[in-house]
């Protein structure tokens, strides 16, 4: 904690003292994050996991049973379609909401829960920090790690499928790709990931254990969305249109838009979803709540124990 003397008593410009402060709490977060090795496991884990997948699809894709059966994906495109660009840098968006949702999940349920083992919140607040500060950068800090994910899989992913694209079909389309769409997705990816890390943000502080955190975490993420939006659906109506509010409905919204990333991609089929504007706002009130609910409970928790 070498870091949390030197950063505290460093001045910021002429800044106020709470902002000062709040600034200095960020970049001590900054630190700690970027020391942890999980990471940077985590990174490593998401690329491989693209590099993986993609090699298996790219497996499928030669089988003679994909070449002439033309194996559809996503009802119109075929399996060579997605590991190729524009396809490719596409799918691998797509791959990055779900599978940086675990890994967020996880990581976010660590960082909280084990400073309360290692006695990091209790030294924070003897040295003055409120402790709203305290929880609020770590949680802006855990945005960042999101992000990091999905930017890993994108890269992974875009650069595997552009050495397919070029060993396939003999060129790199580069200006088949809106770029000004590649970075909208990949913001919209990593914004969805945040309703299920506010969550588990939550869970930790409440339950002061990762484990307990990250299991529900998991289970929410994994199966008991799952469930809901299902038995939402069968019943219809109203009810239907619950389930587009739940964040994985609101995932699908984003997706929708955000993994459209070709110039020749046709405007987004959002019938039966939220707008991406209500989508978005539905994952902010999600954000404010859980982390709401975190900052309140942990002003009143005692920390001795």
């Amino acid at each position: 904690m070498d870091d949390l003397d030197e950063n505290l008593i460093s001045p910021i410009s002429n800044l106020p003292k709470e902002i000062t402060m709040f600034l200095q709490m960020l970049s001590i977060e900054q630190k700690k994050l970027s020391r942890r090795t999980m990471l940077w496991v985590e990174v490593g884990i998401m690329a491989l996991i693209m590099v993986g997948m993609n090699l298996l699809l790219y497996a499928v894709s030669q089988t003679s049973l994909s070449q002439s059966a033309a194996i559809e994906v996503e009802g119109a495109t075929s399996v060579t379609s997605q590991i190729v660009w524009p396809g490719g840098v596409s799918n691998s968006l797509g791959i990055a909401t779900g599978m940086a949702t675990f890994l967020l999940v996880i990581l976010t349920g660590a960082l909280t829960a084990q400073e309360y083992q290692w006695n990091s919140y209790q030294l924070l607040l003897s040295r003055g920090v409120p402790r709203p500060v305290v929880l609020i950068a770590k949680f802006l800090v855990i945005i960042v790690a999101g992000l990091l994910l999905v930017v890993t899989a994108l890269l992974a992913g875009a650069g595997i499928t552009a050495l397919f694209s070029q060993s396939l079909n003999g060129t790199i389309p580069f200006a088949e790709l809106n770029w000004g769409r590649v970075a909208l997705g990949t913001l919209l990816a990593a914004y969805s990931l945040l309703p299920y890390a506010a969550l588990t943000f939550l869970l930790a502080v409440l339950t002061r254990s990762a484990v307990a955190s990250i299991g529900v975490g998991l289970a929410y993420t994994t199966l008991i969305e799952s469930l809901a939006m299902q038995g939402l659906a069968f019943l219809g109506g109203s009810w239907a249109t619950v389930a587009q509010y739940l964040p994985a409905g609101l995932t699908q919204s984003l997706s929708a838009v955000g993994n459209r990333v070709a110039v020749s991609a046709p405007a987004a089929d959002l019938s039966g979803l939220l707008s991406p504007e209500r989508a978005a706002a539905a994952i902010a009130l999600y954000i404010l709540l859980f982390v709401g609910l975190a900052v309140a409970a942990f002003r009143r928790q005692d920390l001795s124990e």
